[in-house]
């Protein structure tokens, strides 16, 4: 029977720079390290073979004969096993520390990793928080809080910020002035050609540009006006046309370039009133359920009235210059 041997029953000293070895090849030595900037007591392992594997296990004095199963490591390895038998039922309950000459890795054989600060969770250096493979999930029992001045979500260059909740976003604690804020100008885009909003919603008036800036809201498509672009106006392009009934309800829409409006009981009128061919100001009307149009030549109708009553109603010229 192998039995103890008690080398300290009193306090003894180990010379500076001299191994206090374990195994019977030296497999693994403390040792008090003068050639540190800094004296340090160091644990030395030899590594990645069966026979000195590189980890120094931490683990329940009862099963320190145990086999936890563990394999051999190129670099060195700290293991933490938890209370139970790893050989009964506790197989891969430790967490682990080691860095594998690219990263720090902290590793857990089974179970999650728990960070239970008293206070604050501070990470320094780079401050970067991302996962190599898989899904970063942050699941707090109260709020998600993001301060700084400002406090910023943000994908690198060449990387799209999704945000992608079952339910809803929801800025209940955004101040009177909380905002959506590009980093520049034009840095910000809601969707994209391939990726667009299927409905957004706004509970109060939607404000492109104020006072002294170049407001548009385009329906369809990005073309402007060719001469000038115009300050907060709304344009909207051609498209599929609405066809019946809306209940309690009117549409704007535009077909071939003029601006329609549908009322509820599905009856059509051009809003832009000119004959597409000729330029003429018309009233163009129809009924899309029963196919009834209703149109009247106002431009031609105008001029015989204005030559049955002799005439001086119209005026017709080009600005800055007479007919």
């Amino acid at each position: 029977m192998t039995t103890a041997i008690e080398l300290l029953r009193n306090p003894r000293l180990v010379a500076d720079d001299l191994d206090h070895c374990f195994g019977s090849g030296q497999d693994a030595c403390l040792q008090w390290d003068t050639a540190e900037t800094n004296d340090a007591l160091k644990l030395g392992l030899k590594l990645n073979d069966a026979a000195f594997s590189g980890n120094f296990i931490l683990v329940n004095k009862d099963h320190i004969d145990k086999d936890t199963g563990l394999g051999v490591t190129a670099d060195p390895r700290l293991v933490v096993w938890s209370g139970d038998d790893p050989a009964a039922g506790g197989a891969n309950e430790y967490v682990s520390l080691l860095h594998n000459r690219t990263d720090a890795v902290i590793e857990s054989g089974a179970g999650a990793i728990q960070l239970n600060p008293a206070t604050d969770l501070i990470i320094g250096g780079n401050q970067a928080i991302k996962t190599s493979a898989g899904d970063l999930t942050l699941d707090p029992a109260d709020v998600v809080r993001i301060t700084g001045s400002p406090a910023v979500i943000r994908p690198t260059s060449n990387v799209a910020l999704q945000l992608m909740p079952t339910s809803g976003i929801y800025g209940a604690e955004v101040s009177a002035g909380g905002h959506f804020v590009p980093t520049t100008n034009n840095g910000l885009d809601l969707g994209i050609s391939s990726r667009n909003w299927r409905i957004f919603w706004c509970a109060g008036p939607l404000n492109l540009g104020h006072i002294g800036t170049l407001g548009r809201l385009q329906l369809g498509a990005a073309t402007t006006h060719a001469t000038t672009i115009g300050h907060n106006l709304i344009s909207i392009f051609n498209a599929t046309a609405p066809v019946g009934t809306l209940t309690n309800g009117a549409s704007f829409y535009v077909s071939s370039g003029e601006m329609q409006v549908i009322d509820s009981g599905g009856v059509v009128t051009q809003l832009s009133p000119h004959d597409p061919e000729t330029g003429e100001w018309w009233f163009n009307s129809k009924n899309t359920v029963t196919g009834r149009v209703f149109r009247v030549h106002m431009e031609r109708l105008m001029r015989r009235l204005d030559e049955m009553f002799g005439g001086g109603f119209i005026e017709e010229f080009i600005e800055g210059a007479a007919i």
